[in-house]
């Protein structure tokens, strides 16, 4: 009888269990730091990070998605993606250094300046991984970002915790993302040893050079977006007031992390595939959104409804005002999810100059929204960055219909039964808080409006969108045992 070959896990499954390894840690590490470091070290962390956080993703996402559309790179390709990439990281980090020194004056923290000297490897180690993870990505093995991230944030948060139980305050948090960092590029280089390399040709950077002027236009609109809420809460309100939007806005990052990135990841490369046919692509961006709404919607509405006892019972009264900053990020989950789901179709459709004008919108839209709103206070300025994307939501969908021939009959379908069935277990959840919370101990009471919800959701759902379900457990099967598959008929 021959041997029973093992089904590899497909990339969805890895890069899912990536993005959310890596958040439940950082979540463990946030509950033992928080409360040790409070809200004005994460806001002058923040603060410093989101310069290099852009240069980063530039580096890293812009050379490693022109590696991913050439046809067949080379080796010369390689050398010339690594070499082009570090020395312009090198002088772009020195920029941004020296930016330090205005920035500092303005938020009115002169400590800032150190941070950022601190931190300034950081674009660097980014500009170093791309060609490493453009090579796992064509080889299919997402497993070894999985990997990485395990790995890296677990070595990284222990250095962290080291350093604050040390009194380190917001040196804590340097620490932990420089080892970090270092760790992940040392995983990624001992997995792909064969690319090691520098060299120059001129053919080779040619090939790179427009693809990676587009992600890196597109990125950097995306940057502006992150930092300028950031500059304006800090300049206006105050670094503590930072530390509170920071929270708020990691935890709607998380979920976009965990519940968006990894299926419109592999989205974008499955209509890459493709090739132009309008029923296939019509019908993958279908399903693409009705997953995404089928998973996210719940999380994002049912996080808003409990986040009052989380905090209460997760972070203590410190964290307290971040309480309705967070709720009103967590539900900039539905507009993301129409976003996402964007970017992946015009990438895989290479249309790149769309993809980087809706970046622009959102950018200039954020920095008109935080400036207008941030001297109204934190919950505000939230409440705008909310409306905003609201608003905008409507571009990249009437995108959809002029250049995907895709019309509003596709989204009602993919979103309207999540949506209803997410939004009657908010609705529940949230009436029910009051009497949960004042009949049971803090340690019971999200438990038990968890598991409230969930019932309530899965009931909705199996009513109202049963095609969703139905292809999300297909998916999951795909990778349970043979023996469980088997009980479910396939």
């Amino acid at each position: 009888m021959p041997a029973l070959r093992k089904k590899p896990l497909p990339p969805t499954f890895w890069v899912t269990s990536e993005k959310l390894i890596q958040q439940i840690l950082w979540v463990g590490l946030f509950a033992v730091l928080g409360p040790l470091l409070g809200p004005k070290s994460y806001g002058v962390f923040a603060l410093a990070m989101a310069a290099y956080a852009w240069l980063e993703a530039i580096f890293t996402d812009a050379m490693g998605e022109a590696l991913l559309l050439l046809r067949e790179p080379t080796d010369s390709h390689y050398g010339v993606a690594n070499l082009t990439n570090v020395a312009a990281s090198i002088l772009a980090s020195a920029l941004v250094f020296l930016a330090s020194f205005p920035l500092s004056i303005l938020v009115k923290d002169p400590e800032l300046v150190w941070v950022m000297a601190a931190l300034s490897p950081i674009p660097v180690l980014g500009a170093m991984t791309a060609g490493p993870v453009a090579y796992l990505k064509r080889e299919m093995q997402f497993q070894q970002f999985a990997l990485r991230s395990i790995l890296g944030l677990s070595i990284g948060g222990a250095a962290g915790v080291m350093v604050a139980l040390n009194g380190g305050g917001v040196w804590a948090l340097v620490a932990q993302i420089l080892v970090q960092r270092a760790a992940e590029t040392a995983i990624l280089w001992a997995a792909s040893r064969s690319i090691f390399r520098f060299a120059w040709r001129r053919s080779a950077f040619e090939d790179l050079y427009r693809c990676t002027l587009s992600v890196a236009l597109a990125r950097s609109w995306t940057w502006v977006a992150a930092l300028a809420p950031r500059v304006i809460i800090a300049s206006v309100i105050g670094p503590t007031a930072l530390g509170l939007f920071t929270i708020a806005a990691r935890i709607s990052d998380l979920m976009c992390q965990v519940l968006l990135y990894p299926a419109t990841h592999v989205a974008h490369l499955k209509f890459l595939r493709l090739h132009g046919d309008q029923k296939a692509i019509s019908d993958a961006f279908e399903a693409l959104v009705g997953r995404l709404a089928l998973v996210a919607f719940p999380v994002a509405l049912g996080l808003a409804a409990v986040a009052q006892p989380l905090f209460q019972s997760w972070l203590g009264p410190k964290w307290e005002g971040a309480v309705i900053a967070t709720q009103l990020m967590a539900l900039t989950i539905l507009p993301w999810t129409i976003f996402y789901a964007a970017s992946a179709l015009f990438m895989g459709l290479r249309i790149f100059w769309l993809d980087q004008r809706i970046q622009l919108g959102l950018a200039i839209t954020t920095f008109a929204a935080a400036a207008i709103a941030a001297p109204f206070g934190l919950n505000a300025t939230c409440a705008a960055l909310l409306l905003r994307l609201v608003l905008l939501m409507l571009v990249p969908i009437a995108f959809f219909r002029i250049h995907a021939q895709i019309g509003l009959g596709v989204l009602f379908r993919a979103l309207a039964g999540p949506t209803v069935a997410a939004g009657a277990m908010a609705l529940a959840v949230d009436f029910a808080v009051p009497p949960v919370s004042a009949h049971l101990s803090g340690i019971l009471t999200l438990p038990v409006l968890v598991t409230m919800g969930g019932v309530i959701y899965v009931g909705g759902v199996l009513l109202l969108a049963p095609g969703h379900v139905r292809s999300l457990i297909d998916d999951a099967l795909d990778i349970a045992p043979a023996r469980l598959r088997t009980a479910f008929g396939r």
